[in-house]
């Protein structure tokens, strides 16, 4: 009974005085899908079709802010006549100028991308990809800690990938990426193959910040379990990725989003050390709208923006 007055308090609290205002949407890659992937990482994707169709669905009836229009809107610097749309886009994809950046353009919308210059410098690798090559390629992946996971079937596969990620972000933040090369030690891997093959380069990044619609932002260094860090740790993985960017585009970087950005990776410690930089503003991965009386320019709540995989 407390619960449903709590809850009909709240709904009736939100529509006098906390309504809703806008949304941050949240993407990563926007190109084709592709036949015979996982759900797991074809889900990060939308296709261009989809973006321009979302974009005229809404162009009459949202106003397109960029992050430092939403900014001002939080603090009551601008009162936007519509709802508002923010497009942010995380880790840095190679499809983003290809197919992202002329939607964009082509509508005069504004568009933030959150890099992580480890990516764009190929010092990091996306493991998530190389994991999906040895679930689709295998009936059964054996990690060097022993454990056998069942890829049999496409939802074996599924399954599999989600479990073995779960291990993966369980690992301890130092030496990474070594020991995701000493868990997966069975197999002969390229870990490099998908970083060089998908990522953005610095040319065409400086060229997209050079373009008023665009805004360059940080995702970390090497996009890192943040809550794992010690503060000294901490606080050099955050400022490297600002003072990366920055000497690339010879432009201020202002806005930050968390790694994977659950409370899980970003813990208390996570959001103090970006209140205290001179980042402007830090980003979740979830938590919805944006409503009226939302005050927390380091907790900015995002909406991911989904397109169903056609069948």
């Amino acid at each position: 009974m407390i619960k449903i007055f709590k809850r009909k308090f709240r709904t009736l609290y939100n529509l006098m005085f906390n309504k809703y205002i806008g949304q941050i949407y949240m993407l990563h890659r926007v190109c084709p899908f592709e036949n015979g992937k996982l759900s797991c990482n074809e889900n990060m994707k939308v296709s261009p079709e989809f973006l321009e169709r979302f974009i005229l669905d809404k162009i009459d009836h949202f106003e397109f802010l960029s992050l430092d229009q939403l900014l001002d809107v939080i603090k009551k610097i601008y009162n936007p006549a519509k709802p508002f749309i923010v497009f942010t886009i995380d880790d840095g994809y190679v499809d983003n100028y290809n197919y992202a950046y002329p939607v964009f353009k082509k509508y005069n919308i504004p568009f933030t991308i959150y890099i992580t210059p480890g990516f764009i410098d190929r010092i990091s690798f996306l493991w998530w990809y190389q994991l999906e090559d040895l679930v689709l390629e295998f009936n059964s992946v054996q990690l060097s800690n022993g454990l056998i996971f069942n890829c049999e079937t496409i939802i074996d596969k599924e399954t599999s990938f989600l479990k073995i990620r779960e291990i993966i972000l369980d690992l301890p933040t130092t030496d990474f990426d070594n020991q995701i090369r000493t868990l997966f030690s069975y197999y002969s891997l390229n870990f490099e193959h998908y970083t060089n093959e998908l990522m953005l380069n610095w040319d065409q990044i400086i060229e997209m910040s050079m373009n008023p619609l665009c805004t360059i932002a940080a995702h970390s260094m090497t996009h890192r379990r943040l809550s794992e860090l010690n503060n000294t740790e901490l606080k050099k993985e955050i400022s490297e990725s600002k003072q990366v960017i920055e000497n690339k585009i010879n432009k201020n970087v202002s806005h930050f989003a968390y790694p994977f950005g659950t409370s899980f990776e970003v813990n208390d410690q996570v959001v103090d050390v970006l209140k205290h930089s001179t980042f402007h503003s830090a980003s979740f991965s979830n938590g919805g709208a944006i409503r009226r009386q939302f005050k927390d320019l380091y907790c900015l709540t995002r909406t991911m923006l989904y397109e169903r995989k056609p069948e």
